[in-house]
């Protein structure tokens, strides 16, 4: 499957789980949705269709951004997941306005500027 981000230089397949399942770029995107979905009012629409997953230069290895719309404005869940799909690890997740271009490379940096 194909990342959804236009600069994703890796397919989200590292850390099998214990059942032998592996990232994918729809798992990631669920995960976060699921993670994140109570932050937002009942009328939350997610965009997973255009979620962005890039692979971080530090731990947990995976940045995913969910677009979405709530209260007739943007917003995106952001998370970093790592772990197993079995057993994911969130190390931070938010529901924010979208992240600009400088908020995303320094999540792949590790320089973190979201708190869950």
């Amino acid at each position: 499957m194909p990342s959804a981000s236009a600069t994703a230089s890796a397919e989200p397949t590292d850390g099998p789980a214990a059942d032998g399942e592996q990232f994918t770029d729809e798992i990631l995107t669920d995960l976060c949705v699921e993670k994140t979905r109570s932050y937002y009012s009942a009328d939350v629409e997610f965009f997973p269709a255009e979620a962005r997953i890039e692979a971080r230069k530090v731990d947990p290895p995976w940045l995913v951004i969910v677009p979405s719309r709530t209260l007739g404005a943007e917003s995106a869940s952001v998370c970093t997941i790592g772990g197993t799909v079995s057993a994911p690890i969130f190390e931070a997740n938010a529901a924010q306005t979208p992240p600009t271009d400088q908020e995303i490379q320094d999540a792949i940096d590790g320089v973190e500027h979201y708190t869950g």
